[in-house]
Parts: C-alpha cells; structure tokens; sequence
C-alpha cells in the first residue's frame, strides 16, 4: 500500500478526491532499509517516462492494458477526436531486439497516424510458439481480443473516450479493393 501511494505521488496520479497524505514517504519501507532502493526506482521510472514521451492506455477486449505509444501525439488526438470511433487495421513485425512491435493505423487514412505496442509475454510467446500456426493465431488475437480497443486520457478538467475498431472483414476488403 505505502508503495502504490509513493508511485502515484511520483507519478502525479493522485486522484483529486482523495485528500494527500500527511507524509509523502514510504513509511515502514523506509524503516525496513529500502529508501536507497526507491529512490534508485524513483529515478529510472522518472528517466524512463521521459524517454518514453506521451503515450496512451488501451483496453482491449482482454484481461491486460496496452500501452500505446503514438509516432504524433497531436495526430492522433486530432484524429480521434475527429473520427470517433474508427476503423484500424493491425499489424506486426518482429524487433531486432527479439521482441515483436504491434502497430495499430487508422484504416481508411494510415498516414494520418500509427500507435505502436507490445502484447503481454505470455500471448505473444503463444502466438509465435509455432511458426506454421502463427499467422493464424494472430490474426484470431486481432479478431478477438483486439477487436474493440478503447483508450481513456484524462486532459485537465476533461475526460475523453476514443475507440478503435478492428474489423478483419473490413481490412480483407480494403486489401482487395484499395482506394
């Protein structure tokens, strides 16, 4: 508990309706010898949120979050805002780094922008366990589990809602028929 609360302090998360804490520290952790190795985790998730940038959160129709890292920002936001919901297509390629990179675009217009994300160890490594069957599972993963993404983003006094919609139907026709 006193962890979760220190990272929504370092995080700015704190929700506004809930009244902060009389001391912003950890508490017993602290007594327990493990200040060094919070601040050591203060610093490399502050340095790593700022590599990072901007980036969203998704739902998808599964049990895990994504953590959509958009090429623009501001691209994305004037799109969504715009076109909400919309169709996207899905795509994935395998990372020099061993690892594979989701790409989410908006289905009608990819240039207008691109989210890209990684999905949980475990479904991935399912996907790709068989080379002749991973085509295929992937494609049931998108059909199903990445069918209806909805991403949240609070904005100063705002909430906003966007939903991006796979639709493998729609994805086949584009391919056939491009504009």
């Amino acid at each position: 508990m006193a962890l979760r609360r220190h990272l929504r302090l370092v995080l700015e998360t704190w929700p506004d309706s809930v009244p902060m804490p009389e001391s912003p520290t950890l508490g017993h952790l602290d007594r327990a010898g493990a200040g060094a190795t919070i601040d050591h985790l203060d610093r490399t998730l502050q340095a790593g949120l700022a590599r990072l940038g901007e980036f969203f959160l998704g739902m998808a129709n599964g049990p895990f979050l994504l953590v959509l890292r958009p090429d623009n920002p501001r691209r994305f936001l004037d799109y969504a805002r715009e076109n909400n919901p919309h169709r996207v297509r899905i795509s994935w390629r395998q990372s020099r780094r061993g690892g594979t990179q989701w790409t989410i675009r908006p289905l009608h217009d990819p240039g207008a922008y691109s989210l890209a994300f990684g999905l949980p160890h475990a479904l991935e490594e399912w996907i790709f366990a068989d080379e002749q069957k991973a085509t295929r599972r992937a494609l049931a993963v998108k059909g199903s589990l990445l069918s209806d993404i909805t991403i949240y983003r609070h904005d100063g006094e705002r909430d906003e809602l966007y939903r991006l919609v796979y639709d493998a139907t729609a994805v086949r026709e584009q391919f056939r028929h491009p504009d």
